[in-house]
């Protein structure tokens, strides 16, 4: 994972994007991923989701407003989570 700060988020996809996702992990095993979003729940975050591919399970922050973004940042630093990865929402 890498971290860029929004404004080099928004320069990079070079277009208006409203809505993000933050991927926090990413699991083969399903039970890894369940109990890792459980742990994210409880420090406060509800839009925790999984999304599965054929191969992983990602535990993602779903749906965030451009404006919400760096404050989820704040948040998930302040509970010890550093290694993210943002990307606009599809």
């Amino acid at each position: 994972f890498g971290t860029l700060t929004l404004p080099k988020l928004l320069k990079k996809y070079n277009k208006k994007i409203d809505r993000w996702d933050i991927q926090l992990g990413a699991f083969s095993s399903r039970e890894n991923a369940i109990n890792f979003g459980k742990k994210i729940k409880k420090k406060g975050f509800e839009n925790v989701v999984l999304q599965t591919t054929s191969k992983v399970i990602r535990v993602v922050l779903k749906d965030i407003g451009t404006d919400e973004v760096e404050s989820y940042i704040q948040r998930l630093t302040n509970a010890g989570y550093t290694e993210y990865s943002i990307n606009p929402r599809k």
